[in-house]
């Protein structure tokens, strides 16, 4: 995979870019989908399970950071309460699937 990334850096920089974006344009869904679901099955269900409280733990204050540090920075830049918090909850996702939202 590895190297299938350092082609794809590699092409991505070429004169065949729009090229190789407009081919693979149709496809995008589907790679996102094989993303998420070789990501699935690499997760060990009986670890994930047993380190539940914590995992819960760290994912609720990952969250509640981000989110306030995002708040915060948006209060600062005159941002209204309303449009702050609302920033702060939608772009306090953590991984890949941000980019995904976003994308």
């Amino acid at each position: 995979t590895l190297g299938a990334f350092l082609a794809g850096v590699l092409l991505a920089e070429s004169k065949y870019r729009y090229q190789i974006e407009a081919d693979i344009a149709p496809f995008r869904g589907i790679l996102f989908g094989l993303f998420f679901i070789t990501i699935g099955y690499a997760i060990d269900l009986k670890l994930l399970f047993a380190n539940l409280p914590v995992l819960s733990l760290v994912f609720v204050l990952l969250h509640v950071l981000k989110a306030g540090l995002l708040f915060i920075i948006c209060r600062v830049a005159k941002l209204t309460t309303k449009a702050s918090i609302r920033t702060g909850i939608l772009l306090s996702q953590a991984g890949e699937f941000a980019f995904v939202l976003f994308g």
